[in-house]
């Protein structure tokens, strides 16, 4: 079976694994730091990753050259020299990657650093194919980071051969909810999505842009006897969070269908929680039924072995495809694609201490028996992960059955509209009608008034007190009301039976 994860995919040489460990054991020591800080002194920072590549002189199939990672703020300035190099070299020690500590404070040519509190720098020499899904893969590992860390800048930058590719996280001015015990997730829905085209020329460009998590109940995990014996000292328990993607509050008249479903998990530090790279997959994910009861609101769902997302799109540790199995019945080609987005968060505790430490070792000793911890609480993980996914296809269905109330409702209105014009003795009134139109009989005035009708329900904006468009896209919308608004009035309707039609 294919790993269920991205990042343990494409992490595949030994300088990303590097880089990975030095940017988890950053993030776990602003975390600890922050639990120490008192409330209201947020720690801020830059953390920056730099590739410099180029043609290997001893193998023109290779490619060799550094990757320095550099960090400043005053999120890791109580990190003392000598703590950090002997941390250094217990993180690196498995690994057959050369390293060196640059004697100067540098960045790349994006991100210049005055001063750092850690500069490492590793020496590269591999094959172009691997070190650039290894690229994609750090890349993406950072932008997952960035999500739940609003407030660390994070740079990343690739130079192949002077062509050069950088990408800057940062949050301080995005919005963002409060999800678990102070950690922040980024509501940007450019983060989980992007509106294709013809969306956009639907009207989808006046989505709501941010997402809203519905947290749930925190679960408490067990802890399987063998792993109690390798000596895990605490406790753990996981919080769920789901929320439809996009938002369709401001249109509920719109189509839709849950199409997919992506779960992403982070572990008490914040940190991606990522499964076994050895070509090993989650037992506990494999199967959709671990996490709800999708054929309670007739849907089937499959693990998606190739969700196929865009590269500035921060990816899934797992996705599932979600199959609509409520009988036959004809799909509206106008309806739009919403991904349930579910979002799973760790939490570490240890009842034998006052304040539990959460370190580097501890991260790697969960994520080696994740997969256990999570099977032997199938039932608790479910039961919680089951009342957020509720809420979700509650609402996705309640949706579905306004709609078909109201598109229940139109046969009677055209009923109306077509008896009184085709009742009226007044040809004069009647030939109005048609030309209003642009149509030659009642028949085809029924059916274009069927069209308009469809087209006003379903665009309908409507106003969300939890959702957010962007000042320059409520201006367009409303100039594009107010040209609709012309078009409609510039007819005449100084006509008395015309405007009564009109106004009926």
């Amino acid at each position: 079976m294919k790993d269920l994860n991205p990042l343990s995919i494409l992490l595949q040489g030994d300088y990303a694994v590097a880089e990975s460990r030095i940017l988890e054991y950053l993030i776990i020591h602003l975390k600890s730091e922050e639990e120490r800080q008192l409330k209201g002194l947020a720690l801020e920072g830059i953390v920056l990753v730099s590739t410099n590549l180029s043609d290997s002189t001893c193998d023109r199939n290779q490619l060799q050259g550094t990757t320095t990672i550099a960090a400043a703020g005053n999120f890791c300035s109580t990190i003392s020299n000598e703590q950090i190099w002997k941390e250094m070299e217990g993180l690196l020690a498995e690994l057959s990657v050369p390293w060196t500590r640059p004697w100067m404070s540098g960045g790349c040519s994006h991100e210049l650093l005055d001063s750092t509190a850690l500069q490492i720098t590793f020496k590269l020499h591999e094959r172009p194919g691997d070190l650039m899904m290894d690229c994609l893969a750090v890349k993406q590992f950072i932008h997952k980071i960035s999500m739940v860390h609003p407030k660390i800048r994070f740079h990343y930058c690739v130079n192949v051969n002077g062509a050069v590719s950088a990408e800057t996280y940062c949050g301080e001015k995005r919005e963002s909810t409060f999800v678990l015990n102070g950690i922040k997730l980024l509501t940007d829905r450019r983060h989980y999505m992007r509106v294709v085209d013809s969306l956009v020329s639907c009207g989808a460009n006046f989505l709501c842009d941010k997402i809203h998590p519905l947290p749930g109940k925190a679960v408490n995990l067990l802890i399987p006897h063998k792993v109690a014996e390798t000596g895990f000292p605490g406790e753990l328990e996981v919080t769920p969070a789901a929320t439809l993607c996009p938002c369709l509050k401001l249109y509920p008249n719109q189509p839709a269908k849950i199409a997919a479903v992506s779960i992403f998990f982070y572990d008490p530090a914040g940190l991606p929680v990522s499964f076994d790279a050895k070509g090993k997959s989650s037992l506990f994910f494999s199967d959709p039924s671990n996490i709800a009861e999708w054929e309670k609101y007739n849907y089937r769902a499959t693990l998606d072995t190739d969700p196929g997302q865009e590269e500035d799109q921060v990816s899934p540790e797992v996705r599932y495809k979600l199959h609509w199995d409520g009988g036959s019945h004809e799909e509206d080609p106008d309806t739009w694609e919403q991904t349930l987005l579910l979002f799973l968060f760790l939490h570490y505790s240890d009842p034998f201490q006052d304040k539990p430490s959460y370190d580097f070792w501890a991260r790697r000793l969960i994520a080696s028996h994740l997969d256990q911890i999570l099977l032997c609480s199938q039932q608790a993980v479910k039961h919680g992960a089951q009342a957020v996914i509720d809420a979700m296809l509650e609402e996705h269905c309640k949706r579905g059955e306004n709609q078909r109330k109201l598109k229940l409702s139109l046969p009677v209105i055209l009923n109306s509209i077509s008896s009184v014009v085709s009742s009226s003795t007044n040809n004069q009134f009647r030939q109005k009608c048609l030309q209003s139109l642009q149509v030659a009989d009642t028949p085809e005035l029924m059916a274009a008034i069927q069209s308009a009708f469809e087209n006003i329900t379903r665009k309908r904006l409507m106003p969300s007190v939890t959702c957010n468009i962007t000042k320059e896209k409520r201006r367009t919308r409303c100039q594009e009301l107010r040209q609709r608004i012309h078009e409609d009035t510039q007819h005449n309707v100084n006509d008395p039976q015309r405007k009564h039609f009109l106004l009926w």
